[in-house]
């Protein structure tokens, strides 16, 4: 094998319904030799199912052990193994593989710790979307990103004049990868209230699809709590920014 020829190909389908995979991605799963996937949404397992792509689904890995960090070993030693077998292989997952991705990122981190040659393809991310959703202006405005967990546990400072999302609810509020927070989005919500007033608009994104359909709901940043049943493994907390004039709590 060349040194220079990618062994792993790493492709990103976008969010929701899975159609967002770029032509580049289109071009590396015809280029491969196996194709392997986690979270093909059925849309896109019909798509590629009559473009005569075969695919090997993955899931049922995670759903044999009780810790993801297992799963991520198994599947990451699975595929380079296969990678090693017979390249190039690529592997589907959602989103753009590098952002909010924990498998992917991993996977990458251990093909280069093994020397092996691997290409990125990304594509669409939740955070595309949801600019495009919401109508926000980065460019002007900014924007900050971050994951709910590390915010409350390194008490990371806000800009209230910024945008903000939180990524990560899922996992840090209904407790995947074992969470010590015995009150995650209490935690979370006391964190957000040093920065905004407890009156401050807070919004549970639980889908976006960067065309404008987007379904969400709107609280006082301290009545949080109350969307807590909404939470899902995608699930995405929205605060605009502080008008000048409003007092912190």
């Amino acid at each position: 094998m060349a040194s220079d020829r990618p062994a792993l190909l790493i492709v990103g389908f976008g969010v929701d319904n899975g159609l967002q995979l770029t032509l580049e991605g289109q071009r590396a799963l015809s280029l491969a030799e196996q194709v392997f996937s986690i979270g093909l949404p059925e849309v896109l397992r019909s798509v590629l199912r009559s473009s005569q792509t075969a695919v090997t689904e993955l899931d049922e890995r995670f759903a044999e052990v009780d810790d993801y960090a297992d799963a991520y070993l198994d599947v990451a030693d699975f595929v380079l193994r296969q990678a090693a077998i017979e390249p190039p292989v690529a592997l589907l997952v959602p989103g753009n593989p590098m952002f909010q991705n924990t498998l992917s990122r991993f996977l990458v981190q251990t093909a280069r710790e093994r020397g092996v040659p691997l290409q990125i393809f990304p594509s669409v991310s939740i955070v595309d979307a949801l600019i495009s959703d919401i109508g926000l202006d980065v460019t002007t405005g900014g924007l900050q990103v971050f994951d709910a967990r590390h915010l409350v546990r390194r008490a990371t400072p806000i800009n209230a004049g910024v945008p903000l999302f939180v990524l990560g609810l899922g996992g840090f509020i209904l407790g995947a990868g074992g969470d010590s927070e015995s009150d995650p989005i209490g935690a979370l919500a006391k964190h957000l209230q040093r920065f905004y007033p407890a009156e401050h608009a807070a919004t549970l994104i639980t889908r976006s699809t960067g065309r404008g359909d987007i379904s969400h709901s709107t609280v006082q940043l301290g009545r949080l709590s109350h969307v807590a049943p909404h939470i899902t493994l995608s699930s995405v907390l929205f605060l605009d920014v502080v008008p000048r004039s409003s007092p912190r709590a």
